[in-house]
Order: structure tokens, then C-alpha cells, then sequence
């Protein structure tokens, strides 16, 4: 199976729902410390520090996840791995470069993630500039 079938397209989905579950996790273990030691009138979700200090808690999440094992729990499940353009593990500069590519991929109507549909290499705006791919892993 390769990136043109559209097996390939449904676990790049499937793995991306996943990942909103995963995200609810971290968001919340992350959330417990910010709870526990600042004041109540700090706490809240809309406050733009708490926003910036989860962006961060889902950077480190993705970082060590892409950076150790080149797979998200969601990737995981769905046996897909992000590897470099020579298929080696992706360094921390990568991958933090790759994340918050990631983010701007989604500001424009999810532009950067709809690319892969018509790139020739089937990459989105992320894996172009942290020079990654996703590959389908062998059972």
C-alpha cells in the first residue's frame, strides 16, 4: 500500500482523530500543575498564558513522540511514522520545526493539510519544511 491508495488517506485521518484524544490528555495532565500553584484569578481558559503554556505542553508531547519513536499514539495506532527524507529519525530541530509548521498548516481553512492532496510526493506544508514524510508501516 502506498500514499495514493486511499487506505493510506483513512489512517492519516483515523491517526489525526486519535490525536485530538491524545491532545485532551495532555492538555489536562498539563493543566493540573498550572491549577495547583497559580491564583484562581489566573486560572481560566481563556487566559492567553495558559493558551501559550499549552501550545507548549502539545509541542513537547509531539517533539519527544516524533524525536524517540517518529509516532504519535494516534500514529501509532495506525501504524504510520514520520521519518526524514532518508528515512531516519527526525532530529529536535525538525520536529519542533515541523510542529509549528503544523500550526500554521491549519490557519489557512487547514490549507497545509489539504496539500498533500496535490503534491507529488503526497507531503503537507509541515513535511516540506522539516524535510519529513509519513510512511506506512509493515505489520
Amino acid at each position: 500500500m502506498n500514499s495514493t491508495t486511499p487506505t493510506y488517506w483513512a489512517r492519516r485521518l483515523g491517526a489525526l482523530v486519535y490525536e485530538v484524544f491524545a491532545l485532551f490528555a495532555v492538555a489536562f495532565v498539563a493543566a493540573v500543575p498550572w491549577v495547583a500553584i497559580l491564583p484562581e484569578h489566573v486560572v481560566s481558559a481563556g487566559n492567553p498564558w495558559f493558551q501559550v503554556y499549552l501550545l507548549l505542553a502539545f509541542q513537547l508531547y509531539f517533539a519527544i513522540c516524533w524525536k524517540n519513536s517518529g509516532q504519535t499514539l494516534g500514529m501509532r495506532a495506525w501504524r504510520l511514522c514520520v521519518v526524514t527524507d532518508d528515512h531516519k529519525a527526525l532530529s529536535w530541530r525538525q520536529a519542533l520545526l515541523r510542529y509549528w509548521v503544523s500550526l500554521l498548516s491549519w490557519l489557512p481553512l487547514g490549507l497545509g493539510y489539504w496539500w498533500l492532496f496535490i503534491d507529488p510526493q503526497r507531503r503537507t506544508w509541515h513535511d516540506r519544511a522539516a524535510g519529513s514524510r509519513v510512511v506506512l508501516l509493515n505489520r
